[in-house]
């Protein structure tokens, strides 16, 4: 739960800027739909983060 905090609110003193569990979601999806352009709205919608962040390709350190 710390962890999900520091990512919201930031901690400029480590070099994390507010609201970056947002930034990294929407980096995740963003690589997501541009590696499976085929996944409709509707199927992706239901599919569990896991897979979704394994078929993003987005990997830790990007």
């Amino acid at each position: 739960m710390e962890n999900l905090t520091i990512l919201h609110m930031g901690r400029p003193s480590s070099g994390i800027p507010k609201w970056s569990n947002y930034r990294i979601g929407y980096r995740i999806m963003g690589d997501f739909l541009e590696n499976n352009p085929g996944v409709t709205l509707e199927e992706w919608t239901k599919m569990r983060a896991e897979e979704i962040l394994e078929l993003s390709g987005f990997e830790e350190g990007e």
